[in-house]
């Protein structure tokens, strides 16, 4: 599909189509109305597939572990952080 059918389909502007192939920056409105134009709006149901936690505990609990996380935060160069408050 060309992006100017894409543009009418989806009624986000041509100009906004093209932004996002370069700099992949939209708005999570033209975003959706793109996907609902290609049919891939199902796509987005991973997003959102997570259940609710109501604190810190639940999550320690769902993950069957101590809670521990190794490695690596922040990416490249990244500090270990073994201090986590309680």
């Amino acid at each position: 599909m060309s992006q100017t059918a894409l543009a009418s389909k989806s009624g986000v502007s041509l100009s906004s189509l093209r932004r996002f192939e370069q700099s992949h920056e939209i708005s999570l409105t033209s975003l959706i109305n793109i996907a609902f134009a290609l049919g891939c709006e199902g796509d987005f149901e991973g997003l959102f597939a997570h259940p609710y936690y109501r604190d810190i505990d639940a999550v320690v609990a769902a993950r069957g572990d101590d809670g521990k996380v190794g490695g690596k935060v922040g990416g490249k160069g990244g500090k270990r952080s073994d201090n986590v408050s309680q």
